[in-house]
């Protein structure tokens, strides 16, 4: 039996001298932070506010930053890079602080302990800082750099909301589309208070050797470096290599400023983005993350049936389904799992399995526990920044192994999703899976079309309903054509069992 570690002990700073000798210790850790990873901007602007929290084990001290619904992790200061114990610490401080569980904090470069902590809470990076030293960056050939016109600006505001709010939107630093877009509007009146003539601003239409617009450069400056807030080119320009060039010609607006540096930000789904800027020199001095620590995985009791289909069987009728009153349109769900075990299939024998899947709203890393009567335990954690298994998944298995896990199967799984809902809410969800799986082990490649009827929290709990509601699921679905499954997993179909 597994036990639970035992938790963190930690103490508020409240003592307003002890407060302001520590904030001055995270404000100079922070610095150096930044100077090691060679950032050149302004000196930040520090504040007293925050909480400051330390911790005896392990040794930790932490700087947070109240920030809407999310909280900024100012500084963290620890010898420790152990990312389970980083994060079940975290994890403990958020019980006790009075604030939101969503975690911000910059892994500057070379910055060890956050970037464990990344790595170990599942975060989800926002946003890249990229830097470049112009003095190496060739001349532009091919385009020209034009002062945006009256016309021109309004027409790029009402873009740049646009394009400024689904960044946020994609890199979870907002909760829905009116969010992102006030706080678009927000930046923008921030950024650009007396429009075309803000000080410190340069805004350019691109031009291609025709004298055609092929897009728009948006060009700060200060003392000590300049920033690109925005680049973008025109659809039909795009991959002509005029987004090269135009990035070569902000430097040498910011060559002839006086400046050494041209900085940018890339929000963190523009993965093509990050790529062009690597290849054309910049390097990254800082990643911001977000993290969400939960207090522990997901837990689901999956209490379902399964059927084989051929591929043109029709889906079901639920007319006759007790205490069903509607059925949601079907919903499409592009699912890729990637199923793990050790060389002697130590987790397959326990009735186990483990697997790293994308798509869906439950993309994730789970384990499914061995049967448990009419079901089994689902448990559940965030993707994480790469495919490495974290820690706390690791940490669930070891009931059954801490032997190395390698690859055993990929499935690819088409999913359209339909929820059979009654009066209490979701009664059942339907699913209608066209699947193609590849047991990795032996190279084997297999296809199939199966349905799945899985219990909703508004089903029956009774033995004796849920007999007689999954008595007319599957009246309804053999009438449609199918057939009990040979199998009631997905694995082992792969597997060729």
């Amino acid at each position: 039996m597994m036990t639970e570690a035992a938790a963190s002990h930690w103490q508020k700073i409240t003592r307003s001298d002890d407060r302001a000798t520590r904030i001055a210790s995270a404000a100079s850790r922070v610095i150096a932070r930044r100077a090691a990873a060679g950032v050149v901007s302004e000196a930040p602007r520090w504040t007293d506010d925050g909480e400051l929290w330390v911790c005896d084990d392990p040794a930790i001290g932490v700087w947070l930053m109240p920030n809407g619904a999310r909280t900024t992790l100012v500084d963290i200061d620890c010898e420790s890079t152990d990312p389970a114990r980083l994060l079940s610490a975290l994890s403990d401080l958020l019980d006790q602080y009075d604030g939101p569980r969503i975690l911000e904090f910059s892994e500057y470069t070379g910055d060890a302990v956050a970037a464990a902590l990344a790595e170990a809470s599942g975060a989800q990076r926002t946003a890249t800082k990229m830097q470049i030293d112009v003095r190496r960056v060739p001349e532009a050939v091919g385009i020209a750099l034009r002062p945006m016109s009256a016309a021109g600006f309004t027409e790029y505001q009402s873009s740049a909301r646009r394009e400024f709010a689904a960044d946020w939107l994609a890199s979870g630093l907002a909760d829905d589309l009116d969010d992102a877009l006030r706080v678009a509007d927000q930046q923008l009146a921030g950024l650009l208070p007396d429009g075309l003539r803000t000080a410190g601003n340069l805004l350019f239409t691109v031009h291609d050797e025709h004298d055609e617009r092929v897009g728009i450069l948006w060009l700060h400056t200060d003392d000590v470096r300049a920033f690109i807030y925005d680049i973008e080119m025109d659809a039909s320009a795009r991959g002509r290599g005029y987004g090269t060039q135009t990035l070569r010609a902000a430097a040498a607006e910011a060559r002839a400023a006086g400046l050494d540096i041209l900085a940018l930000n890339v929000f963190g789904s523009n993965d093509a983005a990050r790529r062009l800027y690597s290849r054309e020199g910049y390097r990254t001095t800082e990643i911001r993350w977000s993290a969400t620590l939960p207090v522990e995985p997901s837990r689901t009791f999956e209490i379902e049936r399964k059927y084989d289909v051929d591929v043109d069987t029709p889906v079901p009728v639920w007319e006759s389904i007790p205490g069903v009153s509607s059925v949601t349109a079907g919903e499409l769900r592009v699912l890729d799992a990637r199923y793990l075990d050790t060389a002697d299939a130590a987790l397959s024998k326990a009735g186990v399995a483990v697997r790293r899947r994308t798509g869906g709203p439950d993309a994730g890393w789970h384990i499914k526990g061995p049967r448990e009567g009419d079901g089994r335990l689902e448990l559940g954690w965030p993707l994480g920044t790469g495919e490495q298994i974290p820690d706390a998944v690791a940490g669930a298995l070891v009931r059954w192994t801490t032997d190395p896990l390698t690859p055993l199967a990929r499935i690819e799984n088409d999913r359209t999703a339909y929820l059979l809902t009654g009066e209490g809410g979701v009664i059942a969800e339907f699913v209608d899976d066209h699947v193609r799986a590849t047991d990795l082990r032996e190279g084997v490649q297999r296809e199939w079309r199966e349905w799945e009827v899985e219990l909703g929290p508004a089903a029956p709990t009774g033995d004796a309903e849920r007999h007689d509601l999954f008595g007319a699921i599957e009246t309804a679905v053999f009438a449609a054509g199918a057939r009990t499954a040979s199998t009631d997993s997905k694995l082992a179909r792969a597997l060729g069992f």
